[in-house]
């Protein structure tokens, strides 16, 4: 790893995708770029102020071509960029982020994920997806393809998001990989 890059990070939903992108962009002073927000920010309105409800108005071609194109227009600087759980399961969104930098699976066991999205309920995209098949092979399949396309598998199940040095210690544990 050069001194300075872009960080893509992929991963289930409730992997840490965000909690551990700005701990991680904090520490290598890096702009950060969360796609779920960049997507409220670029098309919120009076009636929308979630990406939830945003992909239940547009549906998932409509929002899916929404993310492609904000990760065709971020700026080209080095940053640190965290994906939605779905994203890379469409085509444009990877060839947007393709050569942007090093992309990064935050990997979670099953189990975890799903005792989480118990805890936290089932995004929008898995709920309308579930509805031609179950979410267990959803999952997988979106695990299949993160780790085909990602260049490095970073296993986060030992991460507490909500603790400050967690953060941090798994963000110096990423940086060592990286380095690798």
């Amino acid at each position: 790893m050069r001194n300075v890059m872009t960080i893509i990070l992929c991963g289930l939903p409730t992997s840490g995708k965000s909690s551990l992108g700005k701990a991680l962009a904090k520490f290598l002073n890096l702009p950060f770029y969360d796609l779920d927000d960049l997507i409220v920010s670029n098309y919120s309105s009076a009636l929308y102020s979630s990406s939830a409800e945003i992909y239940k108005a547009y549906g998932d071609q409509k929002f899916s071509e929404c993310e492609a194109r904000i990760l065709e227009t971020l700026p080209p600087e080095d940053a640190l960029i965290s994906l939605g759980g779905g994203t890379l399961m469409y085509e444009a969104s990877y060839r947007a982020i393709q050569t942007r930098g090093a992309l990064v699976f935050l990997s979670v066991e099953l189990p975890l994920i799903y005792e989480r999205l118990e805890k936290r309920g089932l995004p929008e995209r898995l709920k309308e997806a579930m509805k031609t098949k179950p979410l267990s092979e959803i999952l997988t399949e979106r695990i299949d393809r993160m780790k085909e396309i990602a260049d490095y598998i970073f296993p986060v199940d030992h991460v507490d998001h909500s603790s400050k040095s967690s953060l941090e210690q798994a963000s110096q544990d990423l940086i060592t990989l990286l380095k690798s």
